[in-house]
């Protein structure tokens, strides 16, 4: 039972990379000729090897009075640290501090804004939604990827990193700056205080506040 989770996790976590367009699959032939020009990089080749993360989910919860069954989580990532690019990216993704926070709950608690509403949100896999890399990377699929527990991938294929996915370490900014530009398409301001505080007004009159902090959201509104 154990082992079947796993490989559902596994199914689950890929197919919502290729849902957000997260990763491309390179077919064996094209992927064959990328190994070959990589091959004299050496430390620098832009080809890292993906690794899995599994994890159980009841561990936190599990206690002698809540005997929980192991549920088996999955997490596909790749080795940040191995970025040939680590030095030069850019990889700040700022976060709501803490007298942000303060004025967001203090405008809820205010007698103008007793009728409003506060509201959290926790955007699931945040990182494969942010914006598009601007650069050329590739991943190894796990051995474990290997039979037909991984739809569409044939052995030697590469999987070319489209996004900032699980262990890049500037996945947070690309999602950062996804955020932002919906957020100010969609006519909030940014704070010129702090960045990771956005302020909705319609006919100069405010009707929202949102705070953010990577992937979790706080917000007031009417």
């Amino acid at each position: 039972p154990l082992r079947r989770q796993r490989q559902m996790c596994i199914r689950d976590r890929w197919k919502k990379w290729l849902d957000n367009g997260a990763a491309e699959i390179i077919m064996p032939a094209a992927a064959q000729k990328i190994r070959k020009d990589m091959a004299p990089l050496g430390g620098k080749t832009r080809i890292l090897q993906m690794r899995h993360l599994f994890t159980d989910k009841n561990d936190g919860k599990r206690s002698a009075s809540n005997p929980l069954p192991i549920e088996a989580n999955d997490r596909l990532l790749v080795p940040g640290y191995k970025d040939p690019d680590l030095l030069e990216l850019r990889r700040d993704a700022p976060t709501a501090s803490r007298h942000s926070q303060h004025l967001l709950l203090l405008v809820a608690a205010s007698k103008q804004c007793r009728h409003w509403r506060i509201s959290s949100s926790d955007v699931g896999g945040a990182f494969l939604k942010g914006d598009r890399q601007q650069r050329v990377l590739y991943a190894e699929p796990p051995r474990a990827w290997s039979g037909p527990c991984l739809p569409r991938v044939p052995p030697r294929a590469l999987i070319k990193l489209t996004k900032g996915v699980f262990g890049l370490n500037d996945a947070p900014r690309l999602w950062w700056t996804r955020l932002r530009g919906f957020l100010l398409a969609n006519g909030c301001r940014q704070s010129r205080v702090d960045p990771s505080l956005f302020v909705y007004e319609v006919n100069g009159k405010l009707e929202g506040l949102l705070a953010t902090h990577v992937d979790d959201l706080s917000l007031i509104h009417i």
